[in-house]
């Protein structure tokens, strides 16, 4: 699928993806894929785009190229790059704030490097994808998932366990704030400093908060629910 069948994508259109990927099968901005979460959580995939007007779970939102001095480096550094690359068109493509996003199912990206076989073949990309994802479920999205607010159409829910879900079916709490974390808590104090930043910016205490799974420092999050 050409950039132009997906109108307001950022990032790098397919034809300018040069050097190592040159003239072989990179991926193209705007694809859709159909995959499974335990097929997103690979760091590569080499299934055919599916058209978007048919079911997905995710669209390419970016398509870059790892420099060759970073490729060198090994898997991790691979990783890194991958990652870091793709924070930026991830949240340029939805157009809302941080704090709105991250209260979504949108709040997080999914992104894949080149396949051994395709890495010795000369390719060097990455594909940063967007999905609808709650814990280790996504689900299918509509050919454009942009949304402009908060509803239960995208918002991320927890269930009595605590457990992501969405907030169309069955769910105890639903996201309605988010606040900003400077430093990361000591082990196992996550979800009290989180509360204390909700109740402090909301005015209410909270019965239930999340915090990033993994980054922590500038532009980490935690999100506020109430009891819905």
């Amino acid at each position: 699928m050409l950039v132009t069948g997906v109108l307001g994508l950022t990032g790098s259109p397919a034809t300018s993806v040069t050097g190592e990927t040159a003239g072989r099968a990179a991926p193209l901005l705007g694809e859709c894929h159909n995959l499974t979460y335990e097929q997103l959580a690979k760091p590569a995939d080499t299934r055919p785009a599916v058209d978007c007007a048919t079911t997905h779970t995710t669209l390419t939102v970016h398509v870059g190229t790892i420099p060759e001095k970073v490729w060198r480096k090994g898997k991790q550094a691979r990783f890194a790059y991958g990652a870091r690359i793709c924070d930026d068109p991830h949240e340029a493509y939805f157009g809302v704030s941080p704090k709105l996003l991250v209260q979504t199912l949108y709040s997080s990206y999914f992104y894949f490097v080149p396949s051994k076989a395709e890495a010795k073949a000369g390719a060097r990309y990455v594909r940063c994808d967007v999905a609808a994802r709650a814990g280790t479920k996504v689900f299918p999205i509509a050919a454009d998932p942009r949304f402009t607010e908060l509803t239960p159409a995208v918002a991320k829910c927890m269930n009595k366990r605590y457990l992501f879900t969405r907030c169309t079916t069955a769910h105890t709490y639903y996201p309605f704030a988010a606040v900003s974390l400077p430093r990361r808590p000591a082990e196992g104090r996550e979800a009290a400093v989180v509360g204390r930043r909700c109740a402090a910016s909301t005015g209410q205490r909270v019965p239930a908060v999340s915090w990033p799974a993994g980054r922590w420092g500038k532009g980490a999050l935690g999100v506020c629910y109430f009891r819905d």
